[in-house]
């Protein structure tokens, strides 16, 4: 009967690449990458319950300061800073997407008791049958935006929920006798040994690539 169930149960699972899960395709109103710190940085964050803010790096609109300086000159690089996840989205499309994703992931809270809203650690890069490519996420941590004021960025915090590396993956890959690493506990997981894990498991794919990233979405 369980059997029966779980075959039932992966057979609604959509396999196609319409699937965000299987072929990522970020937009501007509906992901968010961090470039700055490190995914291994902001997991270890993540784990320990820190909350983060989030900072534009794309050149603005010049102000009073910059009239007068050399044309073409590069604005000073600023540093990185603690709980501050930078990323080199536009100020205004950084707004609108992280307004965006809180109402919607609020949202679906409020009507099934679940958060849509993850930071996805890592990326694997690998060819189907068919020879289409496809990029998909690897660890999946449930993650919330809490809205501190009307001119002010959403804060990101982490739920309760468990991570979980990439299901719809997993069961596509499945179909490939690869066996994708599973995951526990958020406070065991090592960002660096599970990337290592699943390029071992793909290893005898010709192309397939694993690559470290942090996307919000």
């Amino acid at each position: 009967v369980r059997s029966a169930i779980r075959a039932w149960r992966d057979g609604l699972i959509n396999l196609t690449r319409s699937n965000r899960m299987l072929n990522f395709r970020p937009s501007r109103t509906s992901t968010v990458e961090i470039v700055r710190p490190s995914p291994e940085e902001v997991l270890a964050r993540v784990v320990a319950g820190r909350r983060h803010s989030f900072r534009s790096l794309a050149p603005g609109k010049p102000d009073a300061d910059a009239i007068g300086q050399e044309k073409g000159a590069d604005a000073p690089v600023r540093p990185p800073v603690l709980g501050i996840l930078d990323t080199e989205k536009p100020q205004e499309d950084l707004a609108a997407a992280l307004r965006s994703l809180s109402r919607r992931s609020s949202q679906e809270y409020l009507d099934r008791g679940v958060w849509v809203l993850y930071f996805a650690f890592g990326t694997l890069t690998w060819t189907d049958v068919d020879k289409s490519v496809f990029a998909s996420p690897l660890l999946l941590v449930p993650v919330r935006l809490v809205t501190e004021g009307s001119s002010s960025l959403p804060v990101l915090e982490p739920t309760e929920d468990d991570p979980v590396v990439n299901p719809v993956l997993a069961l596509k890959l499945s179909r490939y006798g690869i066996t994708l690493p599973g995951v526990d506990a958020l406070e065991d997981v090592k960002l660096s040994a599970l990337l290592s894990a699943v390029s071992a498991a793909v290893a005898g794919q010709e192309g397939w690539e694993v690559t470290e990233s942090l996307l919000l979405s």
